[in-house]
């Protein structure tokens, strides 16, 4: 949508722009991992992309979320696993990747790399 990067927020007042920005737009969360097995020397690489699609907040809805806490301590300043969740109107992709880490897809990567040659 507009190419920014979200971190934590440093402020409350960052948190609140944060969530004014992403209200009812699309945006990406992207992580990256390499996986490397030791014994065969297999890797695995990827990047994993998921597009998140928020509501249109109010005011007082980003205020009282913000108030809660939850966005201090998230990228984006929203926790799609906790009260953030209700900002959400659909996902394309991972939920986990959102959450954290793309589980589902490290997991299949493990197992492949885990094979014999």
């Amino acid at each position: 949508y507009n190419k920014k990067i979200y971190g934590k927020p440093a402020t409350i007042e960052e948190a609140k722009k944060f969530l004014h920005e992403l209200s009812g737009h699309r945006h990406v969360v992207f992580t990256a991992y390499h996986i490397i097995n030791l014994k065969n020397n297999r890797t695995r690489s990827r990047i994993v992309r998921t597009k998140v699609f928020f509501y249109h907040l109010k005011e007082d809805e980003i205020n009282d979320y913000v108030e809660g806490g939850e966005a201090m301590d998230a990228a984006g300043a929203y926790k799609i696993q906790g009260v953030g969740g209700l900002f959400v109107q659909r996902i394309t992709g991972s939920y986990f990747n959102v959450v954290g880490l793309p589980i589902e897809h490290i997991y299949r990567d493990i197992l492949e790399i885990q094979k014999d040659l």
